[in-house]
């Protein structure tokens, strides 16, 4: 069940995957294997603005770090989920990190993450009720 040989299909689908392309509504098919985390939650995108400098981040980094790379040589990246079904385990220390990186910044920034993030899961919302 755990490999080094899945690590390079995983990270591609938590790091990298698109929803597909669909030509009528709701207009992207999230796929049964689930997509990028940044896709899935846009706040993760403040999380690169942390003060990585102070002891609370470092850990919080450093427990992302090693979940992730757990689940990156796990066999499945979750399958029939929206998004990446293992990102959930870190998610706690990465609104961490995000809460810190979004200390410096304008409202602005967190306005544009929440409405995506809204967007995005009504998105999946209307996905697996039609």
């Amino acid at each position: 069940m755990f490999s080094v040989r899945y690590v390079p299909q995983n990270a591609a689908t938590y790091f990298l995957k698109l929803p597909n392309r669909l030509r009528e509504f709701p207009w992207f098919d999230p796929t049964i294997d689930g997509f990028s985390v940044f896709i899935a939650t846009p706040a993760l995108f403040l999380a690169i603005a942390a003060n990585y400098r102070k002891r609370i981040n470092i850990l919080a980094f450093s427990a992302c770090i090693g979940i992730q790379a757990f689940y990156l040589t796990y066999f499945s990246a979750g399958n029939e989920q929206f998004g990446a079904r293992y990102t959930i385990d870190y998610l706690p220390f990465v609104n961490l990190l995000a809460a810190d990186g979004f200390k410096n910044r304008s409202v602005k920034w967190l306005a544009l993450a929440t409405i995506l993030g809204l967007l995005i899961e009504l998105w999946g919302i209307t996905w697996w009720r039609y």
